[in-house]
């Protein structure tokens, strides 16, 4: 006579419907909590990646001023491709060849026919200001190059006469790494800019050597953004003290595109504007929070 198996050992040959219901249902909220993490790691993504670029672009920028013994990247400044065209009578054109020469020597320009700077391959007749975002670029990458449809930066000759001569011989830079696919030009003569993760050009403001020396012509230093968004920490009997007084602010727009419009800001203040999820080298964490 067959002996009947318990039932709980017949119960253990499959899953009820409720249990693959439960089981099912387990599934689905494992799945709603990773797609959320996901998600959230997706959204941080620009945001640590922008984060990673303005701390590049300080070492960059404190190597390039190691390198050439001069003050920091300026954030405005002219460049001619014909040396003895510069107007020695208007200050900014004169700090900007007196700057050009303590980087690249004394004999900038002497018996050559000019500097090729945008790397178009002749000698224009034109007096270029490059803004803020456009002299890290210049500064930190070196010759503009436009090839096979790709931007790309490709340092400076080691000639002291002209800096701008072809790929051959010694090169000094690029100093930093920039992205094709984040370069653009961004006026009439083929001077390049540089965009954040977000699409959005970087804004670069310079003290100039000097404390709290920003605004020194006047007018922003990154005209081309349309705003002025360099911030300062502390205003007193009419004398303003900038964060990174005595060296430079590096600032990303941030996830929304939109800068704020600078000022007197400081950790856990006021917000001015649409800057809550600006960044910047003078704050580790957003401008907004």
């Amino acid at each position: 006579m067959l002996k009947r198996q318990p039932s709980s050992v017949r119960r253990s040959a499959g899953f009820t419907l409720i249990e693959l219901l439960v089981v099912m249902a387990i599934i689905a909220v494992l799945m709603s909590l990773t797609t959320a993490a996901v998600i959230r790691v997706l959204g941080l993504g620009p945001q640590t990646s922008t984060r990673a670029d303005i701390s590049q672009l300080q070492g960059a920028i404190e190597n390039f001023q190691t390198k050439y013994s001069v003050d920091y990247i300026p954030s405005r400044i002219v460049l001619r491709e014909q040396i003895g065209a510069y107007d020695l009578s208007n200050k900014l054109e004169l700090d900007s060849l007196t700057y050009l020469k303590r980087v690249f020597g004394r004999q900038l320009g002497e018996g050559v026919p000019g500097i090729d700077w945008n790397g178009n391959g002749q000698i224009d007749n034109y007096a270029q200001v490059l803004d803020g975002n456009e002299c890290l670029v210049f500064f930190l990458g070196g010759i503009p190059q436009f090839a096979n449809g790709v931007y790309a930066c490709r340092g400076f000759s080691t000639n002291p006469r002209s800096p701008a001569l072809a790929t051959t011989g010694d090169r000094v830079g690029p100093f930093f790494q920039f992205k094709s696919n984040r370069l653009a030009t961004t006026n009439a003569v083929g001077f390049l800019s540089y965009a954040d993760p977000y699409g959005v050009k970087f804004a670069y403001f310079s003290s100039y050597g000097i404390p709290n020396g920003y605004n020194r012509y006047g007018s922003s230093d990154c005209a081309s953004l349309g705003v002025s968004p360099y911030f300062s920490s502390a205003v007193s009997g009419g004398v303003t003290t900038y964060h990174n007084s005595k060296t430079f602010q590096i600032i990303s727009a941030g996830k929304d595109k939109a800068f704020g419009p600078g000022g007197l800001w400081n950790p856990g203040g006021a917000v001015p504007g649409p800057v809550s999820d600006d960044m910047s080298n003078f704050y580790s964490g957003l401008l907004g929070g």
